[in-house]
């Protein structure tokens, strides 16, 4: 191969990767604003929520003890989970991380309501159904 016909290759390649690059550029481009086909199922352990800089803000996922729950924010501050037979129950946290509300409906679906101190000592909570 001549020298000349070298220099040529090379350019040719330089121009070629331009060229790649600006069809492909163009295409993620397109792809932003298409929607994706949806899905019937999607699996996963986890769900995580996420800003612009990557920050967590909330986790969907299997939680403590195998019991499906919804964290918010990366400091949890509100959980929802559900019993091993599928009563819901949703806590409220403060700042240092103790239940202070639990609204909650029992297996036989009775509704209850606890109010906590900051120590986490129940100072409040519905009166037991009468049966």
């Amino acid at each position: 191969m001549s020298r000349r016909q070298y220099g040529f290759l090379i350019i040719l390649v330089i121009l070629s990767s331009f060229a790649g690059g600006a069809i492909a550029s163009q295409e993620r481009g397109h792809a932003a604003n298409h929607i994706p086909q949806i899905q019937k199922i999607i699996a996963s352990e986890d769900f995580l929520l996420f800003d612009e800089a990557g920050k967590v803000h909330g986790r969907w996922g299997v939680l403590e003890n195998d019991q499906p729950g919804l964290l918010l924010n990366d400091k949890v501050r509100a959980i929802l989970i559900l019993s091993e037979a599928g009563s819901p129950s949703l806590a409220f946290i403060d700042a240092t991380g103790k239940t202070r509300m639990r609204i909650s409906l029992s297996d036989e679906g009775d509704p209850s309501l606890a109010l906590m101190d900051k120590d986490g000592k129940v100072i409040w909570a519905t009166p037991e159904i009468q049966k």
